[in-house]
């Protein structure tokens, strides 16, 4: 993974701090978002600005903030973000960022697509029935690691 600039959130996390994450949510993160969490812990991206994928969309969205372990803002912790969601997003999803309009970026945690990230549009949401649907998720990147390298600077 690329070096990037990220407003730090926080003091930095523990291995132990993680753990205690997964164990909560009853989750593994992914290895490359833990390793993300380990060095970052959290923030805004200088770079904001990732590609979007769908049936008919190619375009951009751009990252507001990436969550943390955060006990001091809950608004950018990765537990409170998944409890809010909880319901909403398809069940193999963990909450791991947001954009200025508060769409949610998400990496799925198991299944065929385990470690892919995804933008879930809010505008989009679906009734519970059938929240493990696909309809209001695009398509952002193969892995953690190849969505922060896809980050760029925001055209004016």
């Amino acid at each position: 993974m690329r070096e990037i600039q990220f407003a730090k959130l926080g003091p930095a996390l523990s291995e132990a701090d993680i753990i205690q994450a997964e164990g909560e949510l009853g989750i593994e993160f992914p290895q490359a978002y833990k390793d993300f969490l380990m060095k970052y812990y959290g923030g805004r991206p200088k770079l904001t600005s990732f590609p979007l994928f769908g049936d008919s969309l190619t375009s951009r969205g751009s990252i507001h903030w990436l969550y943390s372990i955060n006990k001091v803002n809950y608004n950018y912790d990765i537990i409170e973000n998944m409890h809010t969601f909880k319901g909403r997003i398809p069940t193999n999803f963990l909450t791991i960022g947001e954009d200025p309009g508060g769409n949610i970026i998400c990496i799925s945690f198991r299944g065929p697509d385990a470690g892919k990230v995804y933008y879930w549009d809010h505008e989009g949401e679906l009734d519970k029935s059938s929240m493990d649907s696909y309809e209001n998720v695009y398509f952002i990147a193969d892995s953690f690691e190849e969505f922060i390298n896809s980050l760029t600077a925001e055209e004016r």
